[in-house]
């Protein structure tokens, strides 16, 4: 009975166990989806979002309530599983503020791996983004049907640029062969193959910058361009980074032996950055923004540049938010003789023509100022160029004063002579590769440049008067340039009959003064030239000289040696006897005047000493030299004949040294004379008459003789040259040379000579002896005397005391 008991009892307990394996074994709607080995299929990591978005329990029985393992020891958490990636921040959860683009962006532009890259995001909103296991599409936030911000998605935050390209594959799912661009951005072919950011396979070809692209001058000329899709200082940012300390291409901008330099923190070149091409002068005022990363308020400048005040708003380079405050030119700028002056100076950092274009454009056609060609209202219109209109060659505005140092810039225009209307071009041309140069056939003008001083009338004129083809080749066979200063006519044609002749016999000097000045455009010959318009000064109508080999440039009246104020040599200066040579050398005529027939006609006056022996070949040329038609005077002397030397060969009174052609007169008689005219010796012994060497003589110009020779001619009157002054203190009683050293009696420059009268201003303070610490600062005009002392003289101070 027990073992019957026993046997049912054991029958029952198999028969419950085998119901509970039963129940173990069979399906379970509750359960996820199991293979026969107890495990996800294949595609679960895909899948298994829904079903635990469904019935989170069921998770439950094999990973745990808290998802940590459970009983199949797999967490849920896990960093890596299988080569999988799990839910290292939690089942599907996204840390606080993910909607922020700033937070979840990175992240998905990021390198693919783990939670980061598109791939991250497509594991739980699809492989569209369009919803998948979490049913949350990525296009509702996005506001377009794409994974990222709509476009162009390429702004200062929200830009694709950014990007890992290792995301590549995602961007293929909708840009293959550059598909759904807007704007389009059409490759000229695509390529097949694996997905890549510059293969050509999605919306970009190969890129990188040209060959080249490390020089300065190729790529800070795109940096400082006006900021676009491909150009300005942001561009940069786009694959440098938005510090410009690598980005996506790992190539930094900042601290770059290479490059900027080392310790060179910025994205430009080293301070100043305001010299040659390597200058910030140059960039576009549109990249303002992008200075202020590190410039605003003035902020890392070296030297400072500190502004008074610095303004707030949209920086700018003009508008105090940056370095500089409003800029421009000073009042006035428009007047031609004050840029002009600017502009033609030698190049610097705020003069020369290259200056200008830091402002105006390499082209002189705006820049980011004005334009200066074809303006009405500066250079004229039509006027192309940065300068006057043609010729500029003006009294004023002139190209004659530009420093040549800005003869880079004229190149610019007049390569080889290119774009000249008034004068041929350089023949031959100068070699390639010559720098640019006024005078060296590179632009305009051969190599034969002017010396100092060209343009005064006897530098040029008897160069001209010589040759006249000589001028030609750079001013034209009109010489239409030379009218700037040679007005036509150049004479008054009513005045200059009566007047050439006295200017023709000055010395050289004034504008139309000496024989000279006459050879400058009638020539050498005095037959005309086309600067006189042929006009020839051999004219018996002029000059009414008939019946003679040749016409002089003179009259027949000429020797009349009493006609001293009409046609006469006797009053021409010496100066002249140069060109008096070119006719009356004594070797070709023999001192006498030639008919038609050779003869003789006029002979040397005996008042002068006969010419006997054969003149010095090379002496030159002289009125009493015997080189021309005179010997020596009888008694004469030499001019000039300062008092200096004509004091002790005057002797006593009554001077019959002097006499013989001068005249003792009034002291009103005039001074200076014309040329050949005798003086008046009071003309210059003012006060009285010459008294003779001695020195009590000084008082003829200056005051009576006192009791000691220390007084002697000193000043007692009030009118030059003899005023007082200071002269009659008694300490002041000293000899004339202790304040005159070096000027005084004696001298060569003492007192009036070379038909040159002396004024206040020629009075000469030179101090020696107890006073050769002091020092006199004349405050003279030519008709009043004057000045301040400085200094210590026997011992006492006379700073500041005034004559």
């Amino acid at each position: 009975m027990l073992k019957t008991v026993n046997l049912i009892f054991r029958g029952i307990l198999t028969g419950l166990l085998l119901a509970v394996f039963w129940g173990c074994s069979s399906s379970n709607s509750d359960a996820p989806t199991l293979n026969a080995n107890g495990q996800h299929p294949a595609a679960w990591p895909t899948l298994h979002g829904v079903a635990y978005l469904d019935r989170a329990e069921q998770c439950y029985e094999c990973h745990g309530r808290d998802l940590k393992g459970g009983i199949s020891k797999v967490s849920c958490f896990s960093a890596s599983w299988n080569g999988l990636g799990c839910h290292v921040d939690g089942p599907g959860g996204h840390p606080a503020g993910w909607a922020n683009p700033t937070a979840h962006g990175p992240h998905a532009k990021a390198k693919v791996g783990g939670a980061d890259g598109f791939p991250s995001c497509q594991k739980c909103h699809g492989t569209l983004f369009d919803g998948g296991s979490v049913r949350k599409s990525c296009y509702t936030c996005h506001g377009v049907n794409a994974p990222h911000s709509p476009k162009p998605w390429r702004g200062p935050t929200y830009t694709h640029t950014t990007t890992d390209p290792s995301n590549a594959a995602v961007c293929a799912l909708c840009h293959t062969a550059g598909a759904n661009l807007t704007p389009a951005l059409n490759l000229t072919s695509y390529a097949a193959g694996t997905p890549g950011c510059f293969n050509s396979t999605l919306c970009h070809g190969a890129v990188g910058h040209p060959a080249g692209w490390n020089n300065p001058a190729n790529h800070g000329a795109s940096a400082k361009a006006a900021p676009s899709p491909t150009s300005g200082i942001a561009y940069c940012k786009n694959c440098h980074g938005a510090d410009y300390a690598g980005g996506t291409v790992n190539t930094s901008c900042l601290n770059n032996a290479s490059c900027h330099g080392t310790g060179v923190l910025s994205p430009h070149a080293r301070k100043p950055w305001r010299g040659g091409t390597m200058t910030h002068t140059t960039t576009d005022p549109a990249n303002a923004a992008a200075c202020a990363d590190c410039h605003t308020a003035g902020a890392n400048l070296t030297p400072a540049l500190r502004l008074a005040t610095y303004a707030a708003g949209t920086p700018g380079c003009f508008n105090a938010t940056l370095c500089h405050g409003a800029v421009g030119h000073a009042a006035g700028w428009n007047n031609p003789t004050a840029h002009g002056t600017s502009a033609k100076a030698a190049p610097g950092t705020t003069s020369g023509f290259d200056y200008c274009r830091n402002c105006h454009g390499a082209s002189f056609n705006g820049g980011f100022a004005r334009t200066c060609l074809n303006t009405a209202g500066c250079h004229g219109t039509g006027v192309q160029s940065p300068h006057s209109p043609t010729p500029w060659k003006s009294a004023t505005r002139t190209h004659t004063t530009t420093d040549p140092g800005n003869a880079p810039m004229c190149d610019l225009c007049h390569h080889n002579g290119q774009n000249l209307i008034s004068i041929p071009a350089p023949n031959p041309p100068a070699a390639s590769g010559t720098s640019p140069g006024c005078f060296n056939n590179t632009l305009c003008h051969g190599l034969v440049p002017h010396p100092a001083g060209w343009t005064e009338p006897l530098a040029h004129g008897p160069q001209y008067g010589a040759n006249p083809q000589s001028c030609t080749q750079c001013h034209g066979q009109a010489l239409q340039s030379c009218l700037a200063c040679h007005p036509n006519p150049v004479h008054n044609i009513t005045t200059w009959e009566i007047a050439h002749g006295k200017n023709a016999k000055l010395p050289p000097g004034g504008t139309f003064d000496s024989f000279f000045t006459c050879q400058n455009c009638h020539g050498a010959d005095f037959k005309g030239t086309p600067v006189s318009k042929g006009t020839t000064c051999l004219s018996t109508t002029c000059h009414k000289m008939t019946g003679y080999v040749t016409v002089p440039p003179h009259t027949g009246a000429w020797n009349d040696p009493y006609n001293f104020s009409g046609s006469t040599h006797t009053t021409t200066d010496q100066a002249n006897a140069p060109v008096c040579y070119q006719c009356h050398h004594r070797v070709q005529v023999d001192h006498t005047w030639l008919d038609t027939t050779g003869k003789a006609t006029v002979i040397i006056p005996n008042m002068l000493t006969p010419l006997t022996g054969n003149p010095d070949p090379n002496a030159t040329p002289g009125c009493f030299n015997n080189t021309l038609c005179h010997g020596q005077f009888v008694g004469g002397h030499a001019f000039p004949n300062p008092g200096a030397t004509h004091r002790a060969a005057a002797g006593v009174s009554p001077f019959t040294a002097c006499t013989g052609c001068h005249v003792i007169g009034t002291a009103a008689s005039p001074y200076p004379v014309a040329a050949g005219v005798k003086p008046d010796c009071m003309a210059c012994h003012t006060k009285a008459a010459p008294v003779g060497s001695p020195t009590s003589g000084c008082y003829s110009c200056h005051g009576a003789s006192g009791a000691t020779d220390t007084n002697i001619g000193r000043p007692v009157g009030s009118a030059f040259p003899d005023r007082q002054g200071r002269h009659g203190l008694s300490d002041h009683n000293v000899a004339c040379v202790t304040c005159h050293s070096g000027a005084g009696t004696g001298t060569a420059t003492h007192g009036n000579s070379n038909r040159v009268k002396k004024t206040p201003q020629n009075v000469t303070v030179t101090f020696s002896g107890d006073a050769a610490g002091m020092n006199f600062t004349s405050t003279a005009t030519t008709t009043a005397g004057g000045g301040t002392c400085t200094g210590t003289c026997h011992t006492q101070t006379h700073t500041g005391e005034s004559w």
